[in-house]
């Protein structure tokens, strides 16, 4: 039993020494003519295999109109291209979460984005784009409020690809 405990401990030292983990997260503003703002803050953890493959997830606490929605995203980040202290990248995941009370959304696809390293340990982090599948599951989508839901960019069911402003979002991630 010792042993197991001692290499156990060996191990996570190991990793712990090399460890590529980054803390941090990203914010999403939206305002729309007459309808409503939405204003997302989404806290994120991850860890680097090297400088190509990196997995990480992020909780998500969003705002628009008088409604709270919460999400989880994991995924899995293909850096594909490196010039100087940039890289440009692409994550592959899925979205879970919905607004408290009222829906459910999940959406799986591909985000492109763009890191740019200050120092050896600051990077600044931006998304735009989605390329991929949505489905709400009690769908809040009547006459009255699909135009506020594709005005505040609300994702439709079904497979998309979305380049408007609506998917930007800009973060900070500290690397240990």
């Amino acid at each position: 039993m010792k042993k197991l405990v001692l290499v156990l401990a060996a191990m996570a030292i190991a990793v712990c020494a090399n460890a590529q983990i980054y803390l941090g997260g990203s914010l999403h503003f939206q305002a729309s003519d007459n309808i409503s703002t939405n204003f997302t803050i989404k806290p994120e953890v991850g860890y680097s295999f090297n400088d190509s493959m990196a997995v990480g997830a992020s909780l998500g606490l969003g705002f628009y109109s008088h409604n709270t929605l919460l999400t989880f995203s994991p995924y899995f980040r293909w850096s594909f291209v490196h010039f100087g202290p940039a890289s440009l990248f692409l994550d592959g995941g899925f979205d879970m979460g919905g607004i408290i009370d009222e829906r459910f959304r999940f959406a799986i696809g591909v985000r492109p984005g763009i890191a740019f390293h200050i120092t050896d340990h600051l990077s600044a982090v931006g998304h735009l784009g989605f390329l991929g599948y949505t489905n709400d599951v009690g769908n809040i989508f009547t006459s009255e409020n699909i135009l506020t839901a594709v005005a505040i960019g609300l994702p439709r069911d079904g497979f998309r690809l979305d380049l408007s402003g609506n998917t930007l979002s800009v973060g900070l991630y500290y690397n240990f």
